[in-house]
């Protein structure tokens, strides 16, 4: 169901205020729901206003446990009392505000706790997932009437696109601005074609590594009109990690939308297919028993194993991290984790990690250079010499192959 919209985007007054003393809104944060629209009445303003913000901050947990928890599962959500709902937020940001003397209107983000959303889920057996994949630039193509279009004025696909906000989704994505330099490196047909040579260093300059093409081709039938959505990603770190499927669906304009309603739906759409996709593969399972993993981590300075060190704590699906040897080239390290194996090497992957099989241990190395910096110190202003070598049992690595792992985020 397609929510009306009824303020006007092109002007925003921000109003940020918190519940409690927390930093700003943070981006890539799966436990925030972006730009929630509320909408209520009153006797004053201020009445009005109360009324929307509660009535919001309980429509959009919902949308979170929702974005958190498999469909099969939703139906198993627990009712939170709306008087309990405030003390799950951490904080709110107002945009788009607008008054009467009686009505109220704004979108509203609201940033909820991450401990006491998983207690929710946890204590009602609903599996969930929290860990994101690797951010995405969108290039919405837009078919109709025989052209092509993708940076042309007239793409109401892209505006649609790059007014809506999902950097903090579970599969974050993000619209391209159309500056000259894209304009000039990327064409449509580079676009449909999934043409590399053209799409990766348009990423780069966003600075991520992969490009999300949305494909819609405006048509009809008999009596009906059809939007076919074609979604397929093109990543950075090798050729074809994607492969060559993607999620492919048609909606039917039976009640005759306007197009930019119709457009909006089909995003809404194409965002959930992703987020289903993506919780698929990355799921934990509440009942599953903790394992470990033995691994080595292989690096040629400190600063790439610190890289590594941050990336493997920022996991959610690791409690825990046992550093058993360092040396000056590695690292043998024990990972206490949730889930599976694949999922776990799922998870690294999307921080640009590769966990390769080394046998009865795990291999884990950077998969992109780290930029040229000055040299630094371990922390403590600990150094280490050059042939230092502090492995209490090194594990012979010759015989490991240390060919790419291919990325296994596949869309359905």
């Amino acid at each position: 169901m397609i929510r009306a919209q009824v303020w006007t985007r092109s002007v925003s007054l921000l109003v940020a205020f918190w519940i409690s003393l927390v930093p700003a809104l943070a981006t890539g944060n799966v436990f925030t729901v972006d730009r929630w629209p509320v909408d209520a009445s009153g006797e004053s303003a201020a009445d009005a206003r109360g009324v929307a913000l509660a009535r919001g901050r309980v429509q959009a947990l919902h949308e979170l446990l929702q974005r958190l928890s498999p469909r099969e599962y939703w139906q198993s959500i627990p009712p939170v009392p709306p008087s309990d709902v405030i003390d799950l937020i951490s904080g709110i940001q107002i945009n788009n505000e607008k008054t009467s003397p009686t009505r109220y209107l704004a979108e509203v983000s609201y940033s909820f706790k991450p401990l006491e959303i998983r207690n929710i889920l946890r204590d009602a057996y609903i599996p969930f997932s929290e860990s994101q994949a690797r951010e995405a630039i969108v290039l919405p193509v837009f078919e109709t009437e025989g052209r092509y279009l993708l940076w042309e004025e007239d793409n109401e696909w892209s505006r649609a696109w790059q007014e809506r906000f999902f950097i903090n989704e579970l599969v974050p994505l993000i619209s391209a601005l159309g500056e000259i330099e894209d304009i000039v490196g990327v064409t449509a047909g580079d676009a449909i074609s999934r043409n590399r040579s053209a799409l990766i260093p348009f990423a780069a300059r966003y600075g991520v590594g992969d490009v999300m093409v949305a494909h819609a081709t405006l048509g009809r039938d008999e009596t009906t009109e059809l939007l076919k959505i074609t979604l397929f990603r093109v990543a950075a770190t090798g050729s074809g990690e994607f492969g060559d499927r993607s999620i492919d669906f048609i909606i039917r304009n039976t009640d005759r939308l306007p197009l930019e309603d119709l457009l909006n739906f089909a995003i809404d759409q194409a965002v959930a297919r992703l987020r289903e996709d993506w919780k698929f593969q990355t799921i934990i399972r509440i009942d599953g028993v903790p394992s470990e993993l033995l691994a080595t981590v292989r690096f040629t300075e400190h600063r790439e194993w610190v890289a590594i060190r941050n990336r493997l704590n920022e996991m959610p699906t690791i409690n825990d991290l046992e550093v058993v040897a360092l040396s000056t080239t590695g690292a043998e390290i024990v990972l206490h984790y949730v889930g599976t194996l694949s999922q776990l090497r799922l998870n690294m992957a999307q921080r640009n990690l590769n966990l390769l099989d080394g046998g009865s241990y795990g291999l884990i190395a950077l998969r992109e250079d780290l930029p040229i910096v000055e040299s630094e110190e371990l922390e403590g202003g600990e150094a280490l010499e050059s042939g230092d070598d502090r492995f209490e049992n090194n594990r012979s690595t010759d015989d490991v192959s240390f060919e790419r792992l291919p990325n296994p985020f596949e869309l359905q």
